[in-house]
């Protein structure tokens, strides 16, 4: 595997204002905000770290997708083994109304702990929208965990074709 670090920062920034003219004297402006901002520093193991990467940009073509995140490939073709997820990112592409992108782990081959299984109800991505989650600070057997038996991240746009963003970065250690 090729010299490799992978570091950065999860910014999400949200910020809505909501102008009242009707029922007051004199107009009103209220701002709804919203920060999250995470530094995630190269490093093995440790909270707050990654050293792992998949991204990539995928077309799915009515049919499910199943990332093994134990035995990925990075954006430069090296192999990568996950240990743990720090965070994951699934942006729908596609902009027809109700073409919609399922996320889940698959039951009874190698599921993760942490998505629902297809019996429980995938979470879903909406058209143009975007799905993410963060787990930065977990550590031993907390939180996001891959292993050999549990890897299994599924894409599934059900009958029709979409293309989306992936990515998703951890650790290659717990």
């Amino acid at each position: 595997m090729a010299a490799q670090n992978v570091a950065g920062n999860v910014t999400l920034n949200l910020a809505i204002t909501e102008q009242v003219t009707t029922g007051v004297v004199t107009n009103q402006q209220i701002a709804a905000v919203g920060y999250v901002q995470q530094a995630l520093a190269f490093a093995t193991g440790a909270a707050a770290s990654v050293d792992t990467l998949y991204s990539k940009q995928l077309t799915l073509a009515g049919a499910a997708t199943h990332i093994n995140l134990y035995a990925a490939t990075d954006p430069f073709g090296n192999s990568v083994s996950f240990a743990r997820v720090r965070g994951w990112f699934v942006q729908n592409l596609t902009l027809t109304a109700g073409y919609l992108i399922n996320i889940y782990t698959r039951t009874g081959t190698d599921p993760v702990t942490w998505l629902p299984i297809t019996t429980t109800g995938a979470l879903w991505v909406a058209a143009g929208g975007i799905y993410m989650g963060l787990d930065a600070l977990s550590t031993s057997t907390n939180g996001w965990v891959v292993s050999s038996s549990a890897f299994d991240f599924t894409l599934d746009p059900g009958a029709n074709t979409v293309s989306c963003n992936v990515i998703i970065v951890g650790n290659s250690a717990a």
